[in-house]
């Protein structure tokens, strides 16, 4: 059955799709770390999750967790020789090459916009001015002691849409 499903997750986007609508990715990765499954099923089930990989990444917001589930099963592929399961040939190529696919549509869809936004925040941490009154304000502080003051209330207005912003 997890043959049919890689062959498929390979072959037609269509069916990867269902496959992944239908919750098949968490399916292909609980399979993947069931203990006692043989090695040939571990080889099919990371080649499906490699297959599926880029309509699930694409579709749904991958979490820490089941992405470091997907690494650990994208650097199985990579260490694996080449294996047969039902006389189906499935080299350490293909292996590779699949997982590179992989690698790349995770990196593209997962780590690099979480890279970008936290280096938006860094940059909008690190870019803030500094928490001053301005000359009008202390201006007008200065003359409120010695019988009132003089506020420019647009330039404060100013200041102060930009401290919200």
């Amino acid at each position: 059955a997890a043959m049919a499903l890689m062959t498929f997750a390979k072959n037609d986007q269509a069916l990867s799709n269902e496959i992944r609508s239908s919750g098949g990715m968490h399916s292909f990765l609980t399979l993947f770390r069931t203990r006692g499954v043989t090695r040939e099923l571990q080889v099919v089930t990371s080649m499906a999750v490699a297959y599926t990989l880029p309509s699930f990444v694409a579709s749904s917001q991958t979490s820490p967790s089941v992405g470091l589930k997907i690494m650990e099963c994208l650097g199985f592929l990579v260490a694996s020789n080449t294996v047969s399961p039902n006389g189906v040939i499935i080299s350490r190529g293909d292996m590779c090459q699949a997982a590179s696919v992989g690698i790349n549509v995770l990196w593209a869809h997962a780590v690099q916009p979480l890279i970008t936004m936290e280096k938006v925040k860094t940059d909008s941490r690190i870019s803030r001015p500094a928490l001053k009154p301005s000359q009008s304000l202390r201006f007008g502080r200065i003359r409120s002691r010695g019988g009132g003051g003089v506020f420019d209330q647009s330039h404060e207005s100013i200041e102060i849409k930009e401290l919200l912003e």
